[in-house]
């Protein structure tokens, strides 16, 4: 029989021939992924993370939300509260895959550059982006090769030695990239076990619901209940709430530690109204009983894990129990309350931090920077890292507990309720045993095999959560290596930089004040001093006309590599120069977790070495700060100042080029398809 190619949803599929065809490509699904969409041997499929939800294959992108992940709609955008999280793969052929937000699908708009994520268009602009980055590459790679032979002739001309030799930093990249490939395999290799363990999991609860639903229905109901979904729940939720705990802890001691250590009596408005707004709160009657520890709350989650997984389980298999039937009745719904109130409460926070976050917010973008008060810059650099640490914690959307989660909670509430008077008699112990004899927990025959089928299914339980545990944690370590190799892409300066950034020192200083950079811009003449040597480097700004203002705009403070911002400036000019194109946003990938991203582009931005230079205590403004500016130099043969920017009062950015913006060691490394 011909294979089947093309690409299609799973609902186009009659499962009548699933056996005897290659599948279709489930839309929306890397190929890395599709092995997860493969349908059973009778046309079935469960939902990816709960298992005890079974489908006809052809429900797959059929336009109707099924799984409460919303795994069996990859390619459609009817899982409305999955949406965000959810990735749609764009396969893009003749150009490069890429990874979009689920919101983007069937909007009427083609994100794809194959239009893959639109049921009802059509378009393919792969090929024209496909031209548009080949000339892209081919410029850059152009621009970088000219500026790279200057640069070493400037410093073959000044007598600096530039011999390029391998470094223990290589050495250790190659180590690298060979832990993470076997890193990789060994991940994969413990997935399809954990695929096994899943499918004999699944058979052997099967057979024990069927044996419980004829022996103890009782039981029968508790099994029913969807634990995994419970405590995933609980766990995704508490690890979310103790961040947020976190977060409010750590703002209100920056808020706090101002208080304590900024001088009041220099009147400047906006610090002391915003710490009186701050103190009046934070004192006040109605946040006395605010209390918020993230460590605290991570402890509640281990108790309630203890609940779920021991105390229930003890409860309905083997009735031991020291506590009346009322006991456990009145605990479950405390329990629930306890949850549901949890999340009422760090909402609660969540307003406090936005609040709160306002006053520094305030603080940090209108202090008045002539008192130079130490306590008010102590804080402004500590709200900084703040927001840096808790920026996406706080960008999620409000908790609310998922409706799947409060179905099955009310479901084991409804059941002890009913039932606790039944498992915990108040009888005498030769009742008791009576009793439990009808019920079937000591018939030796209907009991040995309940238990040893329950033996069974614990022990896969346990096999494939150790697997997943095994998993989880290599795949923490792929990912620290895998952010180790992004740092040096986009990082600040690194050891390995330190070399290149001395022997650019030492080609300034050996240039002295007699080289500078010049440009007439907007009727201003710009001239920049790069001499390192005692930092005697310095900016000026000159009005182009006879007899013209000049204005020192700083003094040079430092010299580094920054590569994040040379990544930003990177991405900044491909989408000015190709703006009609839309290149970048097609060089872009939508990673997991939201608002993270990925770019497509190799390694190309690597071409200029992230060279910056600040410059400081430049003249004062007129009823403002000294002037000061950040230069950026990228990759060019020749010197040229292309662009000035006040982004504050009196606080420029420069764009700039040069050789010396030059990194001689890159490579061109395409990007990787994964």
């Amino acid at each position: 029989m011909k294979a089947i190619t093309l690409l299609l949803t799973a609902s186009s599929v009659s499962t009548l021939g699933l056996v005897e065809a290659t599948l279709p490509k489930v839309r929306g699904v890397p190929p890395s992924k599709q092995h997860l969409y493969e349908p059973s041997s009778n046309g079935t499929w469960k939902c990816l993370n709960s298992q005890d939800i079974v489908l006809n294959y052809s429900q797959i992108n059929d336009g109707i939300c099924d799984c409460p992940d919303g795994s069996d709609e990859p390619g459609t955008a009817a899982c409305v509260d999955t949406l965000e999280s959810q990735l749609f793969y764009c396969e893009n052929e003749g150009f490069i895959p890429r990874f979009i937000r689920g919101t983007f699908v069937d909007d009427g708009i083609c994100d794809c550059c194959d239009c893959s994520d639109e049921s009802n268009l059509h378009g393919n602009t792969c090929g024209t982006l496909r031209e548009v980055f080949e000339d892209i590459v081919q410029t850059e790679l152009k621009k970088f090769e000219e500026g790279k032979v200057e640069l070493i002739q400037l410093m073959k001309t000044y007598g600096i030695d530039i011999s390029d030799k391998e470094n223990d930093e290589l050495v250790s990249k190659r180590n690298r990239d060979v832990e993470m490939a076997v890193l990789k395999d060994d991940i994969d290799h413990l997935k399809r076990e954990q695929l096994r363990n899943e499918m004999i999991l699944d058979q052997e609860r099967e057979n024990l619901l069927n044996r419980l639903q004829m022996e103890n229905p009782i039981l029968y109901q508790f099994e029913n209940i969807d634990m995994t979904l419970i405590l995933n729940t609980l766990k995704e939720y508490y690890h979310k709430i103790a961040k947020i705990s976190d977060a409010y802890t750590d703002l209100t001691e920056v808020l706090i530690a101002l208080s304590k250590t900024y001088t009041r009596s220099l009147n400047d408005k906006v610090v002391n109204e915003n710490v009186k707004i701050f103190e009046q709160k934070f004192y006040s009657r109605e946040l006395e009983k605010i209390a918020a520890n993230g460590k605290v709350d991570l402890e509640q989650l281990d108790q309630l894990i203890v609940y779920f997984t021991d105390e229930l389980p003890n409860i309905f298999w083997e009735r031991k129990f020291d506590k009346p039937a009322e006991y456990v009745q009145n605990k479950v719904k405390f329990v629930y309350a306890l949850i549901d109130g949890k999340v009422v409460y760090t909402e609660t926070l969540k307003n406090l931090i936005n609040i709160f976050s306002k006053n520094m917010e305030d603080i940090s973008e209108n202090y008045n920077v002539n008192f130079q008060d130490s306590g008010v810059i102590s804080a402004v650099n500590a709200y900084r890292e703040y927001s840096s640490k808790y920026d996406a914690t706080l960008k999620r959307a409000a908790l609310e507990l998922p409706s799947n989660f409060v179905q099955e909670m009310e479901k084991l509430v409804n059941l002890v309720e009913s039932h606790a008077e039944t498992l915990i008699p108040e009888k005498t112990e030769e009742e008791v045993g009576q009793f439990n004899k009808i019920l079937g927990y000591v018939n030796k025959f209907g009991s040995t095999k309940l238990e040893s089928l329950r033996e069974q299914t614990n022990a896969h339980r346990m096999e494939v959560e150790n697997l997943q545990k095994q998993i989880d944690s290599k795949m923490n370590k792929y990912d620290q290596l895998l952010n180790a190799s992004k740092e040096e892409n986009i990082g600040g300066t690194s050891q390995e930089d330190m070399i290149p950034l001395e022997q650019i020192n030492e080609l300034l200083e050996k240039m002295g004040d007699s080289f500078k950079i010049g440009q007439l811009l907007d009727n201003y003449r710009y001239e920049i001093s790069l001499n390192t040597q005692d930092n005697n480097g310095d900016i000026y700004q000159r009005e182009d006309r006879t007899n013209g203002n000049s204005v020192k705009i700083g003094h040079l403070k430092s010299v580094s590599f920054d590569k994040r911002y040379n990544l930003h400036k990177f991405i900044d000019d491909v989408r000015l120069k190709y703006s009609g194109d839309n290149i970048i946003q097609h060089l872009t990938s939508d990673e997991a977790t939201l608002g993270d991203h990925s770019y497509l582009f190799g390694n190309l931005q690597d071409i200029n070495n992230g060279l910056v230079f600040e410059y400081v205590n430049g003249d004062k403004c007129w009823n403002g700060p000294y002037r000061s500016a950040k230069v950026s130099i990228k990759c060019a043969k020749d010197f040229e100042i292309f662009n000035v920017h006040e982004i504050t009062k009196c606080n420029y950015l420069i764009d700039a080029a040069g050789p010396i913006g030059c990194n001689v060691n890159f490579k061109y490394m395409p990007h990787e398809t994964r």
